[in-house]
């Protein structure tokens, strides 16, 4: 086999370039946690897994020029694949920080080691659920199905110049289901603190005496936890759904047509 990957270097660095490019964009591998070496060890024995198969699928053009645009395709197909699966990813942080809004999470933020940045409370704690929710159901193995083994399979770079309108529709359908389904995951919540305000309101105007200010945040707080705790296990049933889905957006994009 080793043999075979110096022979046909060139088809080979194809296809690492695309599943390089696919890790290094995505949710889990993506992270700064991870070191450099481990993502390119694993792009490398991926790459060396579908090679025998995936090598008589490339035609490898004549001219220098030829193969530089080839591969800036392939790169451009990993680019593709990853951003489509961050997007879904990031409706668990959007549903988070739509009911911690509601809980008065609004102003808090936590610090993620992993992307080094300040990520809102909430919206963290969504992730971590849906990260955990990804590995338990399987994902990281349909994930290599639909992102490396899928998309090799049925779509080559030169692809995206011919069904470029077609993955535009898929793209911009899929953005504006991400909106539709954060505010799903997070409807619960959102309309059950919306009565714990309203109740507060009408509280403060009954005893004006009172000081809700004080007591409305704890209030809304320890709800919102309580019901995340009652809700969660629907919660992940949904994101094990959304992810479903996702693979199968993931394969829908790489159709002939993407999808049309």
């Amino acid at each position: 086999m080793f043999t075979d990957l110096v022979v046909r270097a060139e088809v080979f660095l194809l296809v690492f370039a695309r599943v390089f490019t696919l890790l290094a964009i995505s949710p889990l591998f993506s992270s700064s946690g991870i070191p450099g070496i481990a993502r390119v060890g694993l792009a490398f024995f991926t790459s060396a897994a579908v090679f025998p198969w995936a090598s008589s699928l490339y035609t490898i053009p004549e001219t220098g020029l030829g193969y530089a645009f080839l591969l800036l395709g392939e790169v451009l197909v990993g680019l593709i694949t990853g951003f489509f699966v961050l997007l879904y990813f990031s409706l668990f942080q959007i549903a988070g920080e739509f009911f911690g809004f509601q809980m008065g999470f609004n102003a808090a933020s936590v610090y993620d080691p992993l992307s080094q940045e300040e990520l809102p409370l909430m919206g963290q704690v969504m992730s971590n659920v849906a990260v955990l929710v990804f590995l338990v159901t399987g994902g990281f193995l349909k994930f290599f199905l639909s992102g490396v083994y899928y998309s090799i399979k049925a779509f080559r770079s030169a692809d995206i110049l011919v069904y470029r309108e077609d993955l535009f529709d898929v793209f911009l359908h899929g953005l504006a289901g991400i909106f539709q389904y954060a505010f799903v995951l997070a409807l619960p919540l959102i309309s059950v603190l919306l009565l714990v305000s309203v109740s507060m309101g009408l509280l403060g105007k009954a005893a004006p005496q009172m000081n809700l200010l004080l007591m409305g945040f704890p209030i809304s707080i320890g709800v919102g936890f309580i019901l995340l705790l009652v809700v969660l296990p629907f919660v992940a049933e949904m994101m094990s759904r959304i992810f479903d889905y996702m693979f199968y957006a993931l394969v829908e994009l790489f159709s002939p047509g993407g999808g049309s």
